[in-house]
């Protein structure tokens, strides 16, 4: 676990108030808990019970973190604590992959190669069976290649951003 303190609470001078803390001698702050999936809004309320919802909001980011709640940076997808699923990671992927400069028709092929693969998986996390039963609708040795190239890339890049292995680099045929 990174190193973490008990969040505090603090005022601007425009009376708006916020939750601070440190992980690894990183400031944060959090004005409300969309972040932590928590419908408190200290700063919707009258000036004087502020603080005090923010002292709420406060024991639910400690709560939240200490779990291992997944906490990604403001407006990014770079994690400050908790884990991604194999599912997050892959979509992680493609993000990173259609943000490089690459042609329209590739990208739509990613998307579309993320979409059969999303739908196979029962789960967040992958195996080697939701590649197979992804790869398995297409007869056409041409179109059943690109699906996998496109894949593989995909895979390739989650591997990059965390996932424990990429399915297609182990023999597709020794089924689990």
């Amino acid at each position: 676990m990174n190193t973490f303190n008990y969040p505090k609470v603090c005022s601007q001078k425009n009376n708006k108030v916020y939750v601070y803390f440190y992980i690894n001698n990183i400031r944060y702050r959090i004005y409300n808990g969309k972040r932590i999936n928590s419908s408190i809004n200290p700063n919707s309320y009258p000036f004087k019970k502020r603080i005090e919802m923010a002292n709420l909001l406060a024991a639910e980011v400690y709560n939240y973190i200490i779990k291992g709640g997944l906490l990604k940076e403001y407006r990014s997808q770079k994690l400050i604590t908790g884990h991604f699923n194999d599912k997050e990671l892959i979509k992680n992927a493609l993000n990173i992959k259609l943000k490089q400069n690459i042609s329209k028709a590739y990208k739509t092929e990613l998307k579309y190669a993320f979409k059969k693969l999303s739908y196979t998986m029962n789960n967040s996390s992958l195996s080697k069976n939701d590649i197979i039963n992804t790869l398995s609708h297409y007869n056409n040795t041409s179109s059943y290649n690109s699906i996998r190239k496109n894949l593989n890339a995909i895979l390739n890049k989650a591997v990059e951003l965390g996932l424990k292995e990429n399915p297609i680099n182990k023999k597709l045929k020794d089924v689990e």
